[in-house]
């Protein structure tokens, strides 16, 4: 019976030390542990977490002088195999603090990993990751870690891919305009075995790069890495027919955009594709002949569309309100524009509607209790909505919006869209006289919840179908009452 006692005791005493661990009760685990070893020396997890618990208190040689201790009496294979299963402790406690956003001690666990298996290249993704998450991550540490030559040499199947995914979309928000983080991503995409995530990953910091860090050349060779890997990916050729085009590569644009356009299925596909095949065209021929008649075949998909009626577009409904933009370009002929503007607004409403039904509800429910501006209330807010509020003609035109409100009388508050790392004397000049400024990247699901716990009186969009995201902020209503001063006639979105 004393054996099995001996053994009942050891278990009880590491069950308590990892208790201790996991409570930071460090002085009182590293106890037990000590104890454990004690009563079975030859029981190699006690050492591997004992050494663990000394690196936590910050006695790092102690700690590996614990670990050496352990592997002391053994043969090749066994160290190999003891080795592993070090490995495997420290990772569970990096990843258990970086659960809890302990970022800096996960960080320097990992890097004790890293000297006991510096080719681990899940460990050295983490590394990275934490990095990032560190904010002390430079592009420097690709190549002290040699990370891209191992991440070429990984195969598949050895990946984290959700780490690595994960770690992708991070770099492209931290600092996608190195070098070192393109051709990181150019061998990282084509390790990625969900081809889907991964396009659904990296399109959004490709936009945010594009306009709000204002590199479109640089986000668009983003979207030719992706292109590498899915080249039959409708959304990786529309970005690169829109990018194309405002690089005034407009052949090359149209080129992706006809692709795009050719595998579409769906009618509402078809006339967002066609949409940048109008797009395209109209920049490379002006308003030729061709131009005309790609505008009446978008007209005809539209009338398709307005008949079909889908319910159930979602997201997609946004993208359609800028599906006729190009027809007063091409034809003088107001009413018949506006008709079919009004019913394609009317139908993306109704999808976006659907869509966002529960945060539009509550909307409706506190507007329905304010159904009308209160005449004795001693200041409104005023909300201004825009992508434009910087060095652009509509920022400098809409200066005297802000200069010359009567600031007893109204609170201006700036919603400012694809504001986010854009260094701008104009955008900052609004930022400083808003009452309260909201900065926001290119793509961004927020603003509209702002708006309604702001408490905005009247909001005003100074963009509508310029920028598509703008018309679905407005769409979800979170004002009791929504403006938008825009030169583009018969946008009935708002009311």
């Amino acid at each position: 019976m004393l054996p099995n006692d001996s053994s009942s005791n050891v278990t009880s005493c590491q069950q308590e030390a990892d208790a201790c661990l996991r409570e930071g009760n460090y002085a009182k685990a590293a106890t037990l542990y000590e104890q454990a070893i004690n009563t079975d020396p030859n029981h190699k997890s006690n050492y591997w977490h004992l050494g663990l618990i000394l690196l936590l208190q910050g006695k790092e040689e102690e700690a590996q002088t614990t670990w050496l201790l352990g592997m002391a009496d053994g043969e090749a294979e066994e160290v190999e195999l003891w080795t592993e299963e070090l490995i495997k402790v420290l990772a569970t406690e990096a990843n258990r603090q970086a659960t809890t956003e302990d970022y800096s001690v996960a960080w320097a666990i990992r890097q004790h990993i890293r000297e006991i298996h510096p080719t681990d290249i899940n460990n050295l993704l983490h590394l990275i990751y934490l990095s990032i998450a560190l904010e002390n991550y430079t592009a420097e540490q690709l190549t002290e870690y040699e990370i891209i030559t191992q991440l070429e040499n990984s195969k598949i199947e050895e990946l984290d891919q959700d780490l690595l995914l994960h770690l992708l979309n991070k770099l492209l928000i931290y600092d996608p305009i190195n070098l070192s983080s393109i051709e990181f991503v150019s061998v990282a995409v084509q390790k990625i075995e969900d081809k889907p995530a991964l396009v659904s990953c990296l399109i959004p910091p490709i936009y945010q790069i594009a306009y709000s860090f204002a590199e479109l050349g640089v986000a668009r060779k983003y979207t030719e890495i992706l292109l590498n890997v899915v080249p039959e990916n409708q959304e990786v050729l529309r970005t690169m027919a829109q990018f194309s085009t405002e690089l005034t590569e407009y052949s090359l644009g149209l080129e992706y955009a006809e692709k795009s356009y050719a595998l579409s299925k769906k009618i509402f596909e078809k006339v967002i594709d066609y949409h940048q095949v109008c797009r395209s065209l109209i920049a490379l021929k002006g308003c030729d002949q061709k131009v005309k008649q790609a505008v009446e075949h978008q007209e005809n998909l539209l009338k398709s569309l307005v008949a079909e009626a889908p319910e159930k577009l979602a997201g997609a409904a946004t993208r359609l309100y800028s599906s006729s933009f190009f027809f007063p370009y091409t034809r003088d002929c107001a009413e018949k524009n506006i008709k079919i503007r009004s019913q394609v607004a009317e139908l993306c409403q109704q999808n976006l509607e659907k869509a966002n039904s529960q945060q539009i509800n509550k909307y409706r429910q506190k507007l329905s209790r304010q159904k009308q501006i209160n005449s004795t209330k001693k200041t409104l807010k005023i909300g201004y909505l825009s992508h434009c509020l910087r060095r652009h003609s509509v920022g400098w035109i809409a200066r005297w919006l802000f200069t010359y409100h009567n600031r007893e009388k109204f609170e201006i508050y700036a919603y400012l869209q694809g504001a986010e790392n854009r260094n701008d004397s104009l955008q900052q000049w609004y930022i400083n006289q808003a009452t309260k400024a909201h900065v926001y990247g290119i793509v961004s699901t927020e603003v509209a919840e702002d708006i309604y716990e702001d408490e905005i009186d009247i909001l005003i969009d100074l963009d509508s179908t310029t920028l598509t995201n703008s018309c679905s902020i407005m769409a979800m209503k979170a004002a009791p009452i929504n403006l938008s001063i825009c030169l583009v006639i018969g946008v009935k979105l708002h009311t």
